[in-house]
């Protein structure tokens, strides 16, 4: 018998650790492109001043349903949240006007509730393997948003 989803738990792996490198500019803005279940995206907004923005990404319908309802809501001005994967990252955020921004987090780790439940994420419910694939697209959408950012960052 399945667990209800709002029943999953998930830890985050090194929060603290991902969020201290990661917010170098509390006036800055960043993106969240694997959101989750929201620990590291709640640790981000923590350390951003009022100035600051974040914008979060996951394609898995149940982490949106997490971050905009219920008890786990994000109820912050400086968030929004995106359903899409970071492979369409870009065109994600030119959509919103993005041109540049001062931090990334990709946190690539298995999502236990993508696991316990394998209507979510990649997993096959069929066979119950977890299947964990870098596409041509994602792959060159990736590479070319850092190129992009590590360039602004030299032109500075």
């Amino acid at each position: 018998m399945s667990t209800p989803t709002n029943e999953f738990l998930h830890t985050t792996v090194l929060l603290h650790e991902a969020v201290d490198a990661l917010v170098i500019d509390p006036d800055g803005t960043y993106v969240d492109g694997t959101y989750g279940r929201g620990g590291h995206s709640r640790l981000i907004l923590e350390r951003l001043s009022e100035k600051g923005r974040l914008l979060a990404i996951d394609r898995d319908p149940q982490a949106i349903a997490a971050a905009t309802s219920g008890a786990t809501r994000v109820s912050d001005p400086r968030f929004s949240i995106h359903h899409t994967s970071f492979g369409q990252m870009l065109p994600t955020l030119a959509a919103l006007g993005v041109t540049q921004v001062d931090g990334l987090l990709l946190d690539l780790g298995v999502s236990s509730p993508q696991i316990d439940d394998p209507s979510a994420g990649s997993a096959s419910a069929s066979t119950g393997r977890w299947t964990c694939a870098w596409t041509p697209p994602v792959a060159k959408a990736l590479r070319s948003f850092l190129l992009a950012q590590t360039s602004a960052t030299l032109r500075r």
